[in-house]
């Protein structure tokens, strides 16, 4: 039997594309040894050299395999669990603390416009009685962080600084503080960074998260939300809902999420896949072109989501994420 090279590299890719998300859908690898497969992109040069020496011999085709395979490895593994490889983008005076002092403030309004964005750092958003809000950015350099606060707005847009994307040093740590008494309309922005927003006893008008290259984490279980957007892109981000009714759409996209639902409160699930997939558990059924938590006619509180993965994979259940 004569096999081509081409297809035979193809082959190995693929096959291993789609093995590892299997693999660790079904619990077969753990999830954390397969976040850092990002490592073993050397392994490509070492096969680019096995096939430039073995070139001319019958074990030629070992170069192309390795090649195939390495990238199917890295490649697999984001889309079974996203990219967690621990991006730093680490520049000149990155990781310094500026020592500068928290920033505070006050909404005097009943409403608030406040958009957050890190790019490469981590970002901590928290919450408090009353109407104060407070930037901590202590861990980022002098000046690299813009605060830009009003009566009725807050806005937090610290500077990109390139580096080194790989990098195993710390990152700097962004901690915003916002007020429970203020209703919020919220944007949450993470590029190559990662974000954890615990949002207990917020009262949130409406949401719009982005994540890019990030890994996060969003918890709403005791907001209260009007209306969510959120954009997970080649990505790794949990979502929370809340314990009250909520409508929202997340899209999906290279990348691996997570909604959770508390018990108590039902879920209508839209969704749709392309080269995906999308997993139910603690008790959904289909109707028509929906999924529906088991207690969605008799639930008191009743949430609706429309889901779009691409390349990617999504799980919804019941219960808290862990």
């Amino acid at each position: 039997m004569h096999i081509r090279r081409g297809y035979l590299d193809w082959g190995v890719f693929l096959i291993v594309v789609g093995a590892i998300p299997l693999a660790v859908r079904f619990d077969w690898l753990d999830t954390t040894g397969v976040a850092d497969a990002w490592r073993l992109w050397p392994l490509v040069l070492v096969g680019i050299g096995v096939g430039l020496v073995l070139g001319r011999t019958s074990l030629a085709p070992l170069g192309g395999i390795l090649v195939a395979g390495t990238l199917g490895i890295v490649i697999g593994a984001a889309l079974a669990v996203g990219p967690r490889v621990g991006i730093a983008c680490v520049g000149p005076g990155d990781g310094i603390p500026s020592g500068a002092p928290v920033q505070t403030g006050v909404f005097s309004g009943g409403v608030a416009a406040v958009d957050l964005h890190v790019a490469c750092g981590e970002m901590a958003v928290s919450t408090s009685g009353g109407g104060g809000w407070s930037v901590d950015a202590s861990g980022w350099p002098d000046g690299a962080v813009d605060v830009r606060g009003g009566p009725a707005s807050l806005s937090v847009e610290p500077e990109n600084r390139p580096g080194n994307l790989f990098s195993d040093r710390g990152r700097a740590r962004l901690a915003v503080t916002l007020p429970t008494a203020t209703t919020l309309d919220l944007a949450l922005t993470v590029d190559a960074g990662t974000l954890r927003a615990d949002l207990g006893g917020a009262v949130i008008s409406s949401l719009s998260a982005s994540l890019n290259a990030a890994d996060g984490s969003i918890d709403l279980s005791e907001a209260r939300v009007g209306h969510f957007s959120l954009s997970v892109n080649a990505a790794d981000t949990d979502l929370t809902l809340p314990a009250s009714a909520t409508r929202g759409s997340a899209s999906v996209n290279a990348a691996s999420l997570k909604v959770c639902i508390p018990f108590g409160v039902g879920l209508r699930v839209t969704s749709s896949e392309t080269l995906a997939s999308t997993s139910f558990q603690g008790g959904f059924r289909r109707n028509g072109d929906a999924w529906e938590s088991d207690d969605w006619a008799t639930a008191s509180e009743r949430s609706e989501l429309t889901l779009s993965v691409n390349v990617g994979s999504a799980t919804v259940r019941r219960g808290g994420c862990d």
